[in-house]
């Protein structure tokens, strides 16, 4: 059984694909309590799951009967997802600044703490 698309060869397979991934759940589908999602998260404490919710960067729990609420693990993984986007978008960014530094300084890295009192 597959979980995921296969990896698309072209552009407009990727689009399909990709339009195709976000626009429907995985297959499997699951209800996840507290706990399981605190692991999935890294520890993320409770308060800080709870506080991200109300903030609206993490996925609510859906109510699944008196007093009880779970989350749905297509939209925890999508979640993962993008922190994981926002992780490699910060590092170009990192990556682009460093750059435009490096060309901005003429100074060579060797000489660049030494100071000259003569």
């Amino acid at each position: 059984m597959e979980l995921l698309p296969p990896i698309p060869n072209d552009a407009s397979d990727r689009k399909r694909d990709s339009e195709r991934f976000c626009a429907s759940p995985p297959v499997l589908d699951q209800f996840l309590d507290l706990h399981q999602v605190i692991g999935k998260t890294g520890n993320k404490s409770k308060s800080s799951i709870y506080q991200e919710i109300r903030d609206g960067t993490f996925p609510a729990p859906v109510p699944i009967g008196k007093g009880r609420v779970a989350w749905v693990s297509s939209e925890l993984l999508f979640w993962q997802r993008g922190c994981i986007e926002a992780r490699r978008k910060a590092a170009e960014a990192h990556a682009i600044s460093n750059k435009n530094k490096k060309e901005k300084d003429p100074t060579p890295a060797k000489e660049a703490g030494r100071v000259n009192y003569s």
